[in-house]
């Protein structure tokens, strides 16, 4: 996958700059003009007629000034994060069902030999004979945007993945000649920042199937709300709600227009969300079809010389259409 991205990119003309931070945003009045960046080369700038954000935390549209908001409205916790990793050697064959590891994890939790706060060990065959994925580990009331939460929460989903190897080992059948084959190569997040835009989607439009004219993506991913404290999923009305069945719901272009700073587009789990819809619309299917939006968006901006927040939105969505995209 890394070598046919790579081929796509220089294909499409793409000037990559890896291991490469973003230090700072350029701004005239109320307009952002490139980016301040360091890598070891030094620090430099890069300017843009069309800037967009995709760093999944809104990183340049607040440097940029615009507003956001981050977590659940009461408290402001976020999501736990989980750092995913995957086990080989596994005898698939000899693994019992999901019910049954689950009742072995909760014994091992009533005898302290399993620490996390998790209700249910979730995991998933690959492609790969003998290979299995788990996505169980939680880490709590951590803040994606500050440095130290984020050391914090790597070192602990390695604790956390070790007890579960251990777990796995010692009580799961299948799992006795099992090892540990990889780890993430950096924790998860779900949820951090969520920059306010022209339009802010709601838990309401996602569970009502709601269409907009300014339709840029679709989604059907239900509002999956782990909880920020503890084991399960958050309290909260819409938790667990799902558009009705064979439904979907519309991600309007506004979402990705952040109010106050103009040329600047924000692709990704930070577009204008509140907590509830952010939980339904953060997943890797429905981010990429964001993106894809933002990216063409910025593009025929840079074309036609007009700002994202003028498009002829009429146009965006043509030229989404021709390039695959299902706008319903």
């Amino acid at each position: 996958m890394k070598l046919v991205c790579d081929e796509m990119v220089r294909e499409a003309g793409v000037k990559l700059l890896l291991h490469t931070c973003i230090i700072d945003a350029l701004t005239q009045g109320d307009k952002i003009c490139g980016v301040e960046i360091h890598n070891k080369s030094g620090r430099q700038v890069v300017l843009g007629r069309v800037v967009v954000d995709a760093t999944g935390d809104g990183d340049v549209a607040v440097m940029a000034g615009a507003s956001y908001e981050k977590g659940r409205r009461r408290d402001g916790l976020t999501q736990p994060m989980t750092l995913n990793f995957r086990m080989g050697g596994v005898d698939v064959d000899r693994m019992p069902p999901s019910g049954e590891i689950n009742r072995l994890f909760e014994e091992a939790k009533a005898e302290g030999k399993v620490t996390l706060p998790r209700r249910k060990v979730l995991y998933f065959p690959t492609t790969r004979k003998g290979e299995i994925h788990f996505n169980t580990t939680r880490i709590i009331r951590v803040d994606g945007t500050k440095a130290e939460d984020l050391t914090y929460a790597e070192v602990e989903g390695r604790r956390q993945m070790m007890e579960l190897v251990r777990f796995l080992k010692e009580r799961v059948p299948g799992f006795e000649n099992a090892y540990l084959l990889t780890s993430g190569v950096q924790v998860g997040v779900r949820e951090t920042r969520r920059i306010i835009g022209e339009y802010v989607l709601t838990g309401d439009d996602i569970v009502k199937a709601r269409k907009f004219m300014d339709v840029i993506a679709r989604g059907s991913y239900w509002i999956d709300i782990h909880n920020p404290v503890g084991e399960g999923f958050e309290e909260n009305p819409y938790s667990g709600k799902s558009p009705p069945p064979g439904e979907s719901y519309d991600i309007p272009y506004r979402c990705l227009i952040p109010k106050g700073v103009e040329n600047l587009l924000v692709a990704g789990r930070c577009i204008s969300s509140t907590h509830e819809a952010q939980a339904a619309i953060r997943v890797i299917p429905i981010v990429v079809a964001i993106g894809q939006a933002a990216g063409t968006a910025a593009a025929l901006s840079a074309k036609l010389g007009v700002t994202p927040r003028e498009h002829d939105i009429s146009l965006l969505q043509e030229t989404l259409k021709r390039q695959g995209a299902n706008l319903g």
